[in-house]
């Protein structure tokens, strides 16, 4: 009977890792890395927070603790821990959708080690729903949108030196490829980059909405600001197609941070707030211009590679064609 029961509980284990592993697989790479920086603080907010190290399961009531916390305030001395050691980068609260991530980085942990998730509680889900309540209220969250004339304002303000070179093309490429994420960026070398009819297709490899490589369109100015760039950076196949410049040497590929800190710095330099600004604001202006200019929604989307739909409404519709709807010349124009 012993060894029965000691066969049945190695059979449970390897079906729990066999589990985690296709999990594992599933996950597309930026949420993996998104997911282990996450839970890394999960583990030093805990102890700085309780003294103790993050246990599995983790208590409802710390879960709690951890959302307000994180959308209301933080004991002082926690806080200060989290900046030395570089895990939280900014004094203040999360934004909601941060805190969301965090906690489903720990709800996979927990899955991936046999336990049940924590964080699809009834108490967890309704103090979700009250935290997004209360963040919205909140202004400012939200970066601006780059539509087309900024995008060109922003472009011509970058000089003609090597940094000048790679930051349009970045930012043009970003912009007329469908408002690429700033990984899908950070990932992209020269075999990625197919010269065709009219410009380039760039393949895409799996990111956060794809689980496999996908191919889109570059043309018009974005081709042409690109075939510039192109002649700088050769056409090594594993080249990174937007590297970190030192004086006057190409280096590795400009990380995700990088890229962000480069669309902020070209904006300021063209008079933009760049508190107000980031690569997601290339993104998020990509979809209103479609908007404005009563393209698609479907032909938007298939460019953008957008999965969830209320996003992409918010920013084609709510700020870009809301004006174009013929409901609202019910009475007329003014």
């Amino acid at each position: 009977m012993e060894n029965k029961r000691a066969v049945m509980d190695a059979y449970s284990h390897e079906i729990i890792d066999a589990e985690a592993a296709l999990r594992e697989q599933g996950i597309a790479r930026n949420t993996k890395r998104a997911y282990a920086s996450d839970l890394r603080y999960w583990r030093l907010w805990y102890e700085a927070r309780l003294g103790v190290p993050l246990p599995l399961p983790t208590p409802i009531e710390h879960l709690v603790l951890f959302v307000t916390d994180h959308i209301g305030a933080m004991p002082e001395s926690v806080e200060v821990v989290l900046l030395a050691t570089g895990t939280k980068t900014k004094v203040g609260p999360h934004r909601y959708t941060t805190v969301r991530r965090r906690l489903a980085a720990l709800g996979a942990h927990h899955v991936d080690h046999g336990h049940a998730d924590p964080t699809t509680a009834a108490r967890i889900r309704t103090l979700l729903q009250r935290a997004r309540r209360a963040t919205r209220a909140q202004p400012g969250q939200r970066k601006r949108a780059l539509l087309l004339a900024d995008i060109q304002r922003i472009a011509a303000a970058c000089d003609e030196s090597l940094r000048g070179r790679r930051d349009r093309a970045l930012i043009y490429t970003a912009f007329f490829s469908g408002g690429r994420r700033r990984s899908e960026l950070a990932d992209l070398r020269i075999a990625h980059v197919v010269a065709v009819d009219g410009g380039y297709l760039l393949r895409l490899d799996r990111s956060k909405s794809e689980e496999d490589s996908v191919h889109v369109p570059l043309t018009g100015a974005g081709a042409r600001v690109l075939r510039d760039w192109l002649t700088v950076v050769g056409q090594q196949p594993n080249t990174p197609l937007f590297p970190r410049i030192v004086g006057d040497t190409l280096g590795p590929a400009l990380s995700a941070a990088g890229i962000n800190s480069a669309v902020k710095r070209r904006a300021a330099g063209a008079g933009y707030d760049a508190a107000t600004i980031s690569s997601h604001s290339l993104r998020g202006g990509f979809l209103t211009e479609c908007g404005r200019q009563g393209m698609h929604l479907g032909d938007a989307m298939a460019l953008s590679r957008h999965a969830a739909l209320n996003v992409v409404i918010r920013h084609y519709y709510q700020a870009g064609a809301a004006l174009a709807n013929p409901a609202a010349r019910l009475a007329g124009t003014s």
